[in-house]
């Protein structure tokens, strides 16, 4: 990390503690520069979400697939003529609670953006890798 972004980053923590009327203590700069860090990182929601492709959608179905720890998410893209599916992230990774609060909740009927990039597979056999749906965004049920 370059000396100017090690600065901006001191400069964001201390700015972010001040606006939500923390104490700006040498321990809470750390921890908050730290944080930013971690949002930064290449494998943060954040960066993964920026990377993403946005569809609109209407989910069809989510199902929690119990052997892959993933929820399986039927959709069909807003004036598309066929139905498609897609894995969320795994429920048993460190981002385990986001995804169960976003996939695991009734979003059957719903018109949503939905998030979509493709992850590097570790199986040779799979060199185009596999898709996975980071994030989703609930616009609400769909009106007749």
């Amino acid at each position: 990390m370059e000396e100017n972004e090690k600065r901006r980053n001191v400069e964001l923590a201390y700015l972010s503690l001040m606006l939500s009327g923390k104490k700006v203590s040498e321990c809470e700069l750390a921890s908050e520069v730290l944080k930013i860090s971690r949002a930064k990182g290449e494998k943060s929601l954040a960066m993964l979400v920026q990377s993403s492709i946005k569809i609109t959608v209407k989910v069809l179905s989510v199902v929690l697939e119990e052997s892959s720890k993933r929820y399986v998410i039927t959709f069909r893209q807003i004036g598309g003529d066929s139905d498609e599916t897609i894995r969320s992230e795994r429920t048993d990774g460190r981002r385990g609670k986001d995804v169960m609060q976003l996939w695991g909740r009734d979003l059957k009927n719903h018109i949503c953006i939905l998030f979509k990039h493709n992850e590097e597979s570790k199986d040779p056999s799979k060199s185009g890798g596999f898709r996975v749906a980071p994030y989703v965004i609930d616009l609400g049920l769909q009106k007749n």
